[in-house]
C-alpha cells in the first residue's frame, strides 16, 4: 500500500470515528451502521494494486455488504461515479431503456426523460438540488443476486425556490430528505461498470403537498404555464395548434397569430385556473393527473423540449411514444415501488439525518453555501 493510500485509509478511520462519537449517535448503533458513506470504499476502488483483492465487507460498519455478490455490486457503483442528482453522470451508467419512477409524479424513461425530469430542480422554479450529507448513505443491499444489484440510499439536499413564483413572492427553502432504491447489473468494463436499469425514487409527500399550493397558484407560474402552450407549443388553449391563412399577407398573418395568442392565453389562463392543484388518495399527493400541478412540471420541459407540448395540452392527447400524460393519476402507492423495510430505512436515514418528517420547510433565503 501506498503511502498516500495510508494516508487516505487513515482520513476514513477518522472520519467514520467523528461520526461515531457525535450526537447523531443517539439514534442507536444498530441505525449508525446502517449510514455509513457510499465513499468509505478504502481504496481498493483506486488503487491497482488492491483492486484484485478489495475486502468484503468493504467496512466494518457495512455488515450487511456480506457476499461476493454485494460486494462486487458495492465496489462497481463506487467506481461508477454516478450520481443521481448529476446528469453528467448518466451517460455510462443509463441507457434508453433506463427507468426513474416517482410514486407522486410519474414514470420516466431513457437517459433524455431522466435528465429532463432532473432539471425540475434546477430551473425555473426550483433554482438547485444542493446536496447536505458528503456522500449518499448506504442502507441495505437485500435483493441483491448473482444477477443483480439492488441498493437502498439516502441523502439530505437543499432546494431554494424561486420566490417569483411563490404565493406573497415569499422566499422558500427546503431541506429534505431523499430516498433512491438502485436495480442495476455490472458491465465488467472498468471504465463504465454498472448499467442502471431502475431508479426508485422516494420524497416526503410533504414536498408536493406543502409547495405545490404555494407554488402553482400564482400569476406568475400560470402565465408561464400559458406562455409555453401557446408561445412555445403553438396551442390555441386546448389542442388545436395555431394557423395562419396561407392566403394572408404578411403582416395580417402576424395580426391574426397576435390576435389568436392573445385570446389563446386567456382561454388558457381559465382552464388553468379551474383544476384542482394536485390530487390525493391513499395518504399520498399526486401531480400526475388532470392537474395545475402535473401541467407545471411539464411545461418547464416542453419549454426546451417540445415533445413534452401534448403534456401540457388540456386534453389527452399522446405524446411521441404513445404516452399520456396529465390527464388521469395513476396514485401509485408508494408500497407498489418499495418494500415496507426500504420505506422504514428512510425514515431511520431522516431522523438520522436531523429531519424526523423527512422534510423541513422554512419562508427564508437559504443559507449560503
Amino acid at each position: 500500500i501506498t503511502q498516500a493510500n495510508k494516508n487516505k485509509l487513515t482520513i476514513i478511520t477518522i472520519y467514520t470515528k467523528e461520526l461515531e462519537t457525535s450526537s447523531q449517535r443517539q439514534i442507536g448503533n444498530m441505525f449508525y451502521r446502517l449510514l455509513v458513506p457510499i465513499s468509505i470504499v478504502l481504496v481498493a476502488v483506486i488503487d491497482p494494486v488492491l483492486a484484485g483483492t478489495p475486502p468484503c465487507p468493504p467496512y466494518p460498519q457495512l455488515p450487511f455488504v456480506n457476499t461476493k455478490e454485494k460486494c462486487a455490486c458495492f465496489y462497481a457503483l463506487a467506481g461508477s461515479n454516478f450520481d443521481v442528482a448529476d446528469s453528467s453522470t448518466f451517460d455510462a451508467v443509463l441507457n434508453n431503456e433506463s427507468v426513474q419512477y416517482f410514486a407522486q409524479t410519474g414514470k420516466f424513461i431513457g437517459i433524455d426523460g431522466i435528465t429532463e425530469y432532473l432539471e425540475w430542480v434546477g430551473g425555473e422554479f426550483i433554482e438547485d438540488f444542493i446536496q447536505l450529507t458528503p456522500n449518499a448513505m448506504i442502507l441495505d443491499m437485500t435483493g441483491t443476486t448473482e444477477e443483480q444489484c439492488v441498493i437502498t440510499m439516502a441523502e439530505k439536499r437543499r432546494m431554494p425556490f424561486n420566490a417569483a413564483y411563490i404565493q406573497d413572492n415569499k422566499e422558500m427553502c427546503i431541506d429534505m430528505v431523499a430516498g433512491n432504491v438502485l436495480t442495476y447489473t455490472l458491465t465488467g468494463n472498468t471504465d463504465a461498470p454498472i448499467t442502471i436499469q431502475k431508479i426508485s425514487s422516494w420524497l416526503p409527500d410533504e414536498m408536493v403537498s406543502s409547495s405545490f399550493p404555494l407554488l402553482v397558484n400564482t400569476a406568475a407560474t400560470a402565465e408561464f404555464v400559458c406562455d409555453v402552450l401557446v408561445d412555445t407549443c403553438g396551442y390555441d388553449g386546448s389542442r388545436r395548434r395555431l394557423k395562419s391563412k396561407t392566403n394572408k399577407s404578411a403582416n395580417n398573418a402576424l395580426k391574426i397569430k397576435s390576435y389568436k395568442q392573445s385570446d389563446a392565453k386567456k382561454k388558457c389562463l381559465a382552464t388553468y385556473n379551474s383544476l384542482p392543484d394536485v390530487d390525493k388518495s391513499g395518504g399520498l399527493t399526486y401531480a400526475d393527473g388532470n392537474t395545475k400541478g402535473c401541467r407545471v412540471i411539464h411545461a418547464l420541459m416542453a419549454k426546451k423540449n417540445s415533445d413534452h407540448c401534448p403534456h401540457v395540452s388540456f386534453d389527452a392527447e399522446e405524446d411521441i411514444n404513445g404516452l399520456v400524460k396529465c390527464d388521469e393519476s395513476k396514485k401509485t402507492p408508494l408500497t407498489d415501488i418499495f418494500t415496507e423495510m426500504q420505506l422504514g430505512l428512510f425514515m431511520i436515514a431522516s431522523a438520522w439525518l436531523g429531519l424526523p418528517t423527512g422534510i423541513d420547510i422554512k419562508f427564508e433565503p437559504c443559507p449560503a453555501a
